[in-house]
């Protein structure tokens, strides 16, 4: 029987399987003061591959210092610009959001206002036909407190136009996280469906975001991010961002 190493190891091998999509990542430092968030965009079409991270204007409200999704060359195909460019790491005084498309904004307001992410989610729907009907994934964690929620708004197998939501409220240990991702990693058209995935999260944040871009299949890996979130205080720290287009 395998110990918990090697399947926290072979869970996060899925993440370099031919084509997971877009995937987000919420844990624990190894010290337990900091909570880690990080995200990935895969493509596959030439709209897809033709994103980078960047920040958003800091426009000095409650929700600055965003991370969101832009065109690395807007001369190339945009594709639908709905599902294309959001803000993917959004913060305020109470919770930090992590996601793959435009749920994020309406996730930090809702919750900063006393809703739970289920109400938040059912706001939206999957991504639809333009999105191939691909699941909507998002995640938070608060400055104070000891839980991280994650949902997934994915299609209804007896009518894709119709969603299914579930929320996953989940308490995880120092230096370990879950991850969430739009595609099972296989190939296969169809959405995934899955729950969240405990990894181990050792090391340092910049070893996390190192060993991410590394699984990643070089051939659909787009873009990366990661932050650390300071327990009590909300203190930031982002990382520079991965971003195959310019290089990396």
């Amino acid at each position: 029987m395998a110990n918990i190493e090697e399947v926290l190891e072979n869970n996060y091998q899925k993440l370099g399987f031919r084509y997971p999509g877009r995937g987000i990542i919420v844990g624990l430092d190894e010290t337990g003061t900091n909570w880690r968030q990080l995200s990935f965009i895969g493509g596959r079409s030439e709209s897809s591959k033709n994103r980078i991270y960047r920040f958003s204007d800091d426009s000095g409200n409650s929700l600055s210092r965003a991370v969101q999704t832009d065109y690395f060359d807007p001369t190339k195909d945009q594709g639908d610009p709905e599902k294309v460019i959001y803000t993917t790491m959004l913060s305020n005084s109470f919770c930090h959001v992590v996601s793959n498309g435009r749920q994020t904004n309406t996730i930090a307001e809702d919750l900063l206002h006393g809703a739970d992410l289920d109400y938040a989610q059912r706001k939206w729907e999957n991504e639809g036909v333009s999105g191939g009907h691909t699941s909507r994934i998002s995640g938070v964690c608060f400055t104070i407190g000891e839980h991280i929620v994650m949902g997934r708004i994915s299609h209804n197998p007896l009518d894709k136009k119709l969603s299914i939501y579930n929320t996953f409220d989940l308490t995880t240990l120092p230096g370990f996280g879950f991850f969430l991702t739009t595609y099972d990693g296989m190939g296969e058209l169809e959405p995934s469906r899955l729950e969240p995935t405990p990894i181990s999260l050792a090391g340092t944040l910049e070893e996390n975001l190192e060993k991410l871009w590394k699984t990643l299949d070089p051939q659909t890996r787009v873009s990366a991010a990661a932050r650390e979130i300071e327990r009590g205080s909300g203190r930031l720290r982002y990382l520079p961002f991965k971003n195959a287009n310019l290089g990396d």
